[in-house]
């Protein structure tokens, strides 16, 4: 079963409605949440804007997740220690999932080793695991890296976590969700007897933004628009040129400083 719904204009769940038992296509009718979703004992994951990232919670679910390789553009770092046949059933587009599916079912005992192993790799990933491949990704980096590291014109300074966030947050939604104000997460803690106030808290933060041609997948089939200066996609991003200091689009309805 196929259930498709904006989370941003629909706002009752299947199962609220009694269509989570009724099949078909269910498109702007209802959503689902994860914890629904995992009772299915197939689940599909396909191409949203370049990548799907429920990827890893359709996993843990120990559901066979049937991966659609149609539209996939972008992987997340954890994809590459996954394999097709191993942790996930993989088809070329969505036209085959209803033959992939009947084919699941007759060989069940493939299908539940799939999700099996599917989710015990990705449970596998906690903290340490995703700290450990960071490290070792910027240590085999750093083998290779053959110039001086050193600041580029218009790059800005993360020292906090709330750095962070206020960077890279195009809604105040975000910001009030995750920000934590709280200066244990700095590389360099405020000096003693320091004034602290908002936005900064010690941090680093001075109203810089992403740039919009980093921010959306500008390809045919994507977002090709949303970097259109008279009519943008979000006006929290930047269009200022590389080495200018990346401040909002002049339209931004939000003081970022």
């Amino acid at each position: 079963e196929l259930f498709i719904g904006d989370h941003g204009k629909i706002k009752q769940t299947c199962r609220e409605l009694g269509l989570h038992t009724q099949g078909g296509h269910q498109q702007h009718k209802c959503f689902m949440r994860f914890e629904d979703q995992c009772g299915y004992k197939y689940l599909l994951n396909s191409a949203s804007i370049g990548y799907a990232n429920k990827f890893k919670s359709l996993l843990l679910c120990g559901s066979v997740v049937l991966y659609v390789r149609e539209g996939m553009r972008h992987k997340e770092f954890y994809e590459y220690g996954l394999l097709p046949g191993v942790h996930y059933h993989a088809v070329d587009t969505a036209a085959e999932v209803p033959a992939a599916v009947k084919w699941l079912r007759e060989h069940d005992e493939y299908a539940r080793a799939v999700a099996e192993a599917g989710r015990a790799r990705m449970a596998s990933l906690d903290e340490a695991a995703v700290t450990g491949f960071m490290a070792e990704l910027l240590t085999q980096y750093s083998k290779r890296q053959s110039f001086r590291v050193a600041p580029q014109p218009g790059a800005v300074r993360i020292d906090c976590e709330d750095d962070l966030w206020r960077h890279y947050a195009l809604s105040h939604g975000w910001l009030s969700g995750y920000l934590t104000q709280d200066n244990a997460s700095c590389l360099h803690p405020p000096r003693a007897g320091a004034v602290l106030s908002p936005p900064g808290w010690g941090g680093a933060y001075a109203g810089s933004k992403p740039r919009c041609y980093a921010s959306h997948d500008l390809g045919p089939q994507a977002q090709p628009h949303a970097c259109d200066f008279a009519q943008p996609f979000s006006t929290a991003e930047s269009w200022e040129p590389d080495g200018a200091w990346p401040k909002p689009h002049p339209r931004a309805r939000r003081e970022w400083t």
